[in-house]
This record gives structure tokens, sequence and C-alpha cells, in this order.
């Protein structure tokens, strides 16, 4: 079971329908058929009944589109941080960057003696 394989089940249980699921993906139609018999295949259990043109959770489908929601949630909030520790991590090079150029202006100003001018933290 993939995230891809969990996304597309959600989108098609979402909208009841395997093309305007595959729509809205971005996917052909076939490859969104194709993950949802995976899925079925793969864990021997019939996810959706397929009513004329139109698809219908059943019970087992009911039950998975829960647990998939929450797996995508929870893959999205692992996404999250490490997305904010990549933007953390450049912050902190930032930080360091300028702690350190505030030393050097430090030390430069010191050296000026009386003469040196008043360091604001703005």
């Amino acid at each position: 079971m993939t995230l891809d394989q969990l996304r597309i089940f959600v989108a098609v249980a979402g909208l009841e329908h395997v093309t305007q699921g595959a729509r809205h993906l971005n996917l052909t139609q076939s490859a969104t058929s194709a993950a949802i018999a995976a899925l079925e295949a793969r864990y021997a259990t019939k996810l959706f009944d397929r009513v004329w043109r139109r698809i219908v959770l059943t019970q087992a489908g009911r039950l998975f589109l829960t647990e998939a929601k929450a797996v995508l949630g929870r893959a999205s909030a692992a996404e999250k941080v490490l997305t904010d520790l990549a933007g953390l991590t450049r912050g902190s090079n930032r930080c360091q960057l300028l702690a350190a150029a505030r030393s050097v202006f430090e030390a430069a100003r010191c050296s000026l003696g009386p003469l040196r001018p008043p360091l604001s933290d703005t």
C-alpha cells in the first residue's frame, strides 16, 4: 500500500466516481482504476460496489476511508515537520551569520574607544 494509492482511494471515495477522481488527481482513469483494483486484490477486500456508472463504498470501504484519511493526515504532518526543520536549518544558519557579523562589528566598534558609535538592537 502506497500513499498514492491512499490518495487515489480517498479522492474516488469522496467523489463516488472513478473518472472524476482521476481528473481531480490529474491521472488517467485506467491508472486510477488500477490503483483501486490493486488495493482490493492485495487485501482481498471489496472497497466499492459498482452501480451503473457510479460507485458506492462498501462497509469495509467506509472503515478503510477513515483510516486512509488518518494516514494521509499523519503523512502531511510528517512532511510539514521536515519542511519546517529545513526552514529552521536555513534560519539557524542565517542567525549564525548575523551573530558572527554582529561580533565582528562589536569588535571593530570597541577598537574605536571613546569614538565608537552606540550599538542598537533594532
